[in-house]
C-alpha cells in the first residue's frame, strides 16, 4: 500500500511515500521522500533555456520531418495559429535495482 503527499517547489516535487513492507508480520510503516520532476515544467524550462528549439521545430515542420500523428494530433490541430506545440515522448519501463526488487521508471523526451 502506498500513500503520498506532494509539496511543489520550482521544477521538482518532493513526494512523501508511505508504504508497508510485504514480508513483515508487523506492518511497519516507512516514510521516504522522493524528488520528482514534472515533465511539463521540464519541457517549459528546456524551451526557455534553448533559444534554438523553436527554430528546430519550425525547420522540422517546413521539411516535413515530423510524423503524420503529430500533425493530426488534436492538440496541434486545435492550437491557435502561431502557437508552439512541442512533440514529446513518455517512456515507462520496469527497472530491477536489487535481486528481488524493482521500480517503475518514467522518462520524458522533448523530441
Amino acid at each position: 500500500m502506498i500513500e503520498y503527499q506532494e509539496t511543489t517547489t520550482q521544477t521538482t516535487t518532493s513526494t512523501n511515500l508511505k508504504f508497508h513492507r510485504t514480508f513483515e508480520l508487523l506492518q511497519a510503516t516507512l516514510n521516504k521522500s522522493c524528488q520528482v520532476c514534472n515533465p511539463i515544467e521540464a519541457f517549459v524550462e528546456e524551451y526557455y533555456n534553448d533559444p534554438t528549439l523553436k527554430q528546430k521545430l519550425d525547420q522540422a515542420l517546413e521539411n516535413r520531418e515530423l510524423p503524420p500523428n503529430y500533425l493530426s494530433h488534436p492538440v496541434v490541430v486545435q492550437a491557435p495559429p502561431g502557437s508552439i506545440v512541442l512533440p514529446g515522448a513518455l517512456y515507462v519501463d520496469g527497472m530491477p535495482f536489487v535481486r528481488h526488487d524493482g521500480l517503475i521508471g518514467f522518462w520524458t523526451y522533448c523530441m
